[in-house]
């Protein structure tokens, strides 16, 4: 396929490095997306096995750095770039999974529910606030309340001067929680402005966007 000019110097910065090199040379199809992602991974973790995996899906560098990030701060004798090392290390996809899956295993359970407060956003938890904070917004969050009991997801409501905003955060297994929408009033998003000032309310004890 034609790319723009951009991606012709991405690609021209990127042969230069051999591993790199050699991923572009054997692949049947140069995307913007991959090359993106190439440019975007440590030099460890640019390798056919990972290219085949996730070259060519949008941001999947920057999620899989992140949750490289996510894993070492849940397993204390590893870090990041270690794990990373040993991703890029894998020899197969068949490998890669497996690495991965021992990863995972490796994670502690989580210690319980995420913290009652959080910067500017307090967690609801009785059914009946839920609905009333739903009431309040304008919005649908009866859908939500079965989730939220068994425990799996939990509802934050987020305020900071004029700005307000629903928070829904959901845990991925032994993984950690992850914030997993915000809407305002009657569902409306926030600004941009806003929405970077709720992630990082709750990146501060380690809840990210999965988004």
């Amino acid at each position: 396929p034609v790319i723009d000019g951009i991606w012709y110097r991405q690609l021209a910065s990127l042969i230069c490095e051999p591993n790199t090199a050699r991923i572009l040379f054997h692949e049947p199809e140069i995307t913007p997306e991959l090359l993106a992602n190439l440019a975007a991974l440590p030099i460890p973790m640019r390798t056919p096995v990972i290219a085949r995996a996730a070259g060519h899906l949008p941001g999947a560098a920057l999620r899989i750095i992140q949750w490289t990030e996510i894993v070492a701060a849940r397993i204390s004798t590893r870090s990041a770039k270690d794990i990373q090392d040993s991703i890029g290390d894998s020899h197969s996809l068949t490998d890669l999974k497996s690495r991965l899956t021992k990863l995972l295993d490796a994670l502690p359970a989580l210690e319980g529910p995420p913290p009652r407060v959080i910067r500017n956003a307090s967690r609801v938890d009785p059914p009946s606030q839920i609905r009333t904070l739903g009431r309040h917004f304008k919005n649908c969050l009866d859908g939500f309340v079965a989730a939220e009991i068994d425990g799996s997801n939990h509802i934050y409501h987020w305020r900071k001067g004029k700005e307000e905003a629903v928070c829904a955060i959901s845990r991925s297994g032994n993984l950690g929680w992850f914030l997993d929408s915000v809407l305002g009033p009657r569902n409306i998003e926030l600004n941009e402005e806003a929405l970077a000032a709720v992630a990082s309310d709750f990146r501060t004890v380690g809840i990210h966007d999965i988004k």
